[in-house]
């Protein structure tokens, strides 16, 4: 008759083995530990928390937590999970993303604010939007909330936007008095800059050799460049471009309305093409 050794609670592979390369797994932990042929530990799997951690045995780790996937220094033993980057899955009713968060070191004060990117699900062609009702996204952040983000990409960045708002959409132009628009709009590219495209008609008495406002109503702040912007535009008589006549100049200044200067006669629907592009002055 064989009696079932109820007592064992830690078991080694190989049996007997205290040091070197070896397997123990400890019924009383809950974990299956590996040492490598340097005696040092390099795996553990199981515990409290159920997690799989891998190691170098002395200067970076590898961890599977409670659905996250953390990497980082690794020391004394100990992983350094607050300075860890993460790669983690969020899902709500509301939103579905992939995180991935940078490491951080407190220590110092040049690397104290992760960088995190989402991967956000969303729906195609319902335009820009947050909680997952815009377009699949890729939204850059900072985690404390306190620096502008920057992508370094090699390639053309065709579209892009904010989680929640839509700068980064035409947004129509308001005519001040003597113009009219016919299709002027707005928006804010990829690069830090301000976008005006399309034209305005002249409905005012001729003149000449003088200056108009095209825009008075104030941009949104977020639109205003740090410097007044000034760019050649091109008038249309309604029969053609007549060049030289007159010259005109287009300012787009700091609180974002748009100015006219012009020398010769400028008659009453003379149309004015616009298409300029004035940097914001966020990039230092």
């Amino acid at each position: 008759m064989e009696f079932p050794n109820t007592y064992q609670q830690v078991l080694t592979i190989p049996t007997g083995a205290t040091t070197g390369a070896r397997i123990v797994i400890n019924g009383i932990t809950g974990t299956i530990q590996v040492y490598n042929s340097s005696n040092v530990l390099v795996d553990t799997i199981g515990g409290s928390t159920g997690a799989i951690l891998s190691t170098d045995g002395s200067s970076k780790f590898v961890e599977l937590n409670e659905g996250q996937i953390l990497v980082g220094p690794y020391s004394g033993g100990t992983p350094d999970e607050f300075s860890a980057a993460v790669f983690a899955y969020t899902s709500t009713p509301s939103i579905d993303y992939l995180s991935v968060i940078s490491p951080i070191d407190n220590a110092n004060v040049g690397h104290n604010d992760q960088a995190s990117m989402l991967l956000q699900a969303g729906a195609p062609g319902i335009g820009n939007g947050g909680s997952g009702q815009g377009n699949p996204a890729v939204v850059f952040i900072d985690e404390l909330g306190t620096s502008a983000q920057y992508m370094q990409i090699s390639g053309a960045i065709i579209k892009t936007g904010l989680t929640g708002t839509s700068d980064f959409v035409w947004h129509p132009a308001v005519a001040a008095a003597n113009f009219s628009i016919i299709d002027l709009q707005y928006r804010l590219d990829a690069e830090d800059n301000v976008i005006y495209l399309g034209q305005v008609t002249y409905t005012g008495l001729t003149t000449s050799g003088a200056g108009a406002q095209i825009i008075t109503t104030a941009a949104p702040a977020n639109y205003r460049p740090k410097h007044q912007w000034k760019f050649p535009v091109v008038p249309n008589s309604g029969s053609g471009v007549t060049l030289g006549s007159p010259v005109c100049q287009a300012n787009i200044n700091t609180d974002g309305t748009v100015g006219l200067q012009y020398s010769g006669v400028l008659t009453n629907g003379t149309r004015i093409l616009i298409a300029a592009q004035a940097p914001l002055g966020n990039i230092a």
